[in-house]
């Protein structure tokens, strides 16, 4: 039993060396006010790694948040290179959705109004594009 604990001990430090720490790599934010289906762009120079954004909306109508919530969507767009999230409901919530990895690049993020469930209501909110890095 005394040989077994000797020889885990090292075997736990070796272990905790290896875990990767991960650190954020790039971040970039991004703003949007949308009335209908138009879209507000920003760009962003990307590395080719996992990719996230964090975004927050409200559903308004002349300035005031509304109890019934329109949907938007958030893609980033390179060419013919497209990334896009599942539309979002705009409630006033913070999400982090992930686009996966993307190809290295300069991207536009856009910002779509998917449903219209109040005529005249606006979309307003802002997000964070997100790269990380893993550091051993």
């Amino acid at each position: 039993m005394k040989r077994f604990r000797k020889s885990l001990i090292p075997l736990l430090i070796m272990l905790a060396l290896n875990i990767p720490v991960i650190t954020n790599a790039y971040s970039g934010s991004y703003s949007f006010s949308i009335n209908s289906s138009v879209k507000r762009s920003t760009k962003h120079s990307l590395a080719k790694k996992k990719t996230t954004t964090t975004v927050k909306a409200n559903t308004y109508y002349t300035g005031d948040i509304i109890k019934t919530k329109d949907s938007y969507q958030v893609s980033l767009n390179r060419g013919l290179s497209s990334y896009s999230i599942t539309p979002t409901l705009a409630n006033g919530s913070s999400y982090s959705i992930s686009f996966g990895t993307v190809k290295k690049g300069d991207y536009t993020v856009n910002v779509y109004k998917t449903t219209r469930k109040t005529y005249g209501a606006t979309v307003k909110g802002s997000g964070t594009i997100k790269q990380y890095a893993k550091v051993y």
